[in-house]
This record gives structure tokens, C-alpha cells and sequence, in this order.
């Protein structure tokens, strides 16, 4: 009786050999942080235009919101069932807390905005008027709506203890701020170009706004840095990634240079001349500051090292 012969593999001898590294979270991307972008800058313009009643940057902040959004989640997720079943944790997921702050900010704003579409499409009798108190609930329930919409994203990264750069309580901060500075922008752009009714708008107000919230941003980023500098060998890697390394050239150029340092001097320079051309110069460095510090936090939170 024949017997086979079972041929055993042939590995290389590695001796002691092993390899240490960072590793880098490869999930969230150019379209998480582009849901970032759209939802803090769309609830950022209608808080903004709504503490006012500015009923057409509102309305535009709304559509930025909830369609941008919205749209750039479920291209993210693939599958809209995926998008269903995430509301099912809000008692432990920011992530169900933010899509029932959007579900509710999508009717009560559609509710608060109501008398303006109404006037718009030229419907005399609106179902919700200006001044009732199904009006003024909606108002105030859309912008509580609006500011978990804004924080929310700082929140759920904050909680990700696996990544350094993350958790920290300074994200949720940042996030307001940089909401806020772009919704004063948006709306100064707007009033600039007489759109709208933009009597409502106490401007010289907002234009401080504005100007307050790009200098709150620099010595926020500078504190943020600096922490995560001189915190965990992992965080001390993300923030070097962000002033020396591969993303320096998005953080250092774009964000800082750019998104802040540029709009400051162009604000001092629209005071002293208030030439009509310098405003969407503003909004443009504002966007492009915005949009890249959400994209390079997400790029640049690394694990602590394995080996392998």
C-alpha cells in the first residue's frame, strides 16, 4: 500500500526581524469631510441669518445643510438601509444624536421658513405666519438643531480615544467657530450684494463677528497644536504631520495662510476702503480654510504604533 508523502512549505527564516509604525485611519475621507464642511457651513449661515430673521441666507443655509450633507453621507455609506439603521443608538451614538438633529432640523426649519417660501412661490395664506407660536417654537427648535448639527461632528471624533489627535474637547469648539465664521461671511456677502432683505442685518455686528471668530480660530489651532505637540508620541506624530510633514502644505498654506491670516488682512483692508470686490475674495479664502482643516484632521489622526 502506497503512502503519500506530504510536502511541507517552504518559509524564509525571518530570524528577530519586526516592523514598528504608525498606522493611519483610512476610512474617513475627501466625502465624511465634505459632510463636515457642507452641514457646520449650511447650519452656521442659518444660525446666523435666523438669530436675524434674514429669511433668504437661512433658506440657503438650510439647502447647504440638509442636501449637501445629506447627500455626501449617502455616498459614503452606499446603501440607504445603512443610513436607516443608524439611527437606532442615540442613548451612545453621536452618530445617531447628529442624523436625528438633522431629521429634526429639516422640519422645523422647513416650518420657521414656512412664511418665506410662501411669499416666494406667491401663496397668500401660509399655513405657518410670521409672529405665531408655531413659528417662533420652529425657530427655536431649528436652531438648537443647529448648533448639535454643527458640534456633533467634533463630538463623535472626539470620543475616538484610539486616535490622539481626536480626542480632545477642543474639536467641538473649533467646530462652532469655524461654523460661525462662515456663516458671518456668507451672510456679509450677501448683504454686500444687496440680496435678500438685508435691512434686517445689524452688519457692522456681523463684520465683528467675523473678524472675532478668525483670530478665536488662529489661537485655537495654535493651542490645539501645541497640545497634541507635546501630548502622546501619536499625537505628537499627527501634529507633525500637520506643520512639518505631508500635510503641511494643506495646514500651514491653506489653513493658517490662507483661511485665516489672509482673511484678517483682507477684513482690515474692506474697513478702510469697503471696496465691493474684497468680500468674495473673503468667502473664497473662508471656504478653502474651512474645507481644509476638516480635511486634514481627518487625514492626519494616526494610531498609536503596532508591530507586525
Amino acid at each position: 500500500m502506497e503512502t503519500t508523502k506530504f510536502k511541507h512549505p517552504d518559509f524564509d527564516i525571518i530570524e528577530d526581524m519586526f516592523v514598528v509604525g504608525y498606522g493611519t485611519q483610512r476610512q474617513w475621507s475627501l466625502l465624511i469631510a465634505s459632510a463636515f464642511f457642507l452641514g457646520e457651513l449650511g447650519a452656521g449661515i442659518f444660525v446666523v441669518s435666523g438669530f436675524y430673521n434674514y429669511y433668504l441666507g437661512a433658506f440657503i443655509g438650510f439647502l447647504v445643510a440638509t442636501l449637501g450633507k445629506g447627500i455626501a453621507h449617502l455616498m459614503y455609506l452606499g446603501r440607504p438601509e445603512r443610513f436607516l439603521r443608524a439611527f437606532c443608538r442615540p442613548k451612545s451614538s453621536w452618530i445617531s444624536r447628529g442624523l436625528i438633529s438633522i431629521v429634526v432640523f429639516n422640519v422645523f426649519g422647513g416650518l420657521y421658513l414656512l412664511p418665506f417660501l410662501s411669499q416666494w412661490i406667491g401663496i397668500k395664506y401660509a399655513i405657518v405666519s410670521e409672529g405665531s407660536s408655531i413659528w417662533l417654537l420652529s425657530k427655536g427648535i431649528s436652531l438648537f438643531a443647529s448648533f448639535v448639527l454643527i458640534t456633533y461632528d467634533g463630538f463623535l471624533m472626539s470620543v475616538n480615544q484610539s486616535i490622539p489627535l481626536w480626542n480632545t474637547s477642543i474639536l467641538p469648539i473649533l467646530c462652532l467657530t469655524y461654523a460661525l465664521l462662515g456663516g458671518s461671511t456668507f451672510v456679509s456677502f450677501l448683504h454686500q450684494y444687496n440680496m435678500g432683505n438685508p435691512s434686517v442685518l445689524n452688519i457692522i455686528y456681523v463684520h465683528n463677528i467675523e473678524t472675532f471668530f478668525v483670530v478665536f480660530n488662529m489661537i485655537l489651532i495654535f493651542t490645539y497644536v501645541y497640545t497634541m505637540y507635546c501630548s502622546t508620541i501619536a499625537a505628537k506624530k499627527s501634529a507633525m504631520l500637520l506643520i512639518k510633514g505631508r500635510y503641511m502644505f494643506q495646514f500651514m498654506g491653506l489653513t493658517i495662510t490662507v483661511g485665516l491670516i489672509l482673511i484678517l488682512g483682507l477684513l482690515y483692508y474692506f474697513n478702510k476702503s469697503d471696496l465691493r470686490y474684497i468680500i468674495p475674495a473673503i468667502v473664497i479664502a473662508e471656504l478653502i480654510g474651512d474645507f481644509t482643516i476638516k480635511y486634514v484632521l481627518l487625514r492626519a489622526g494616526v494610531f498609536y504604533p503596532e508591530i507586525y
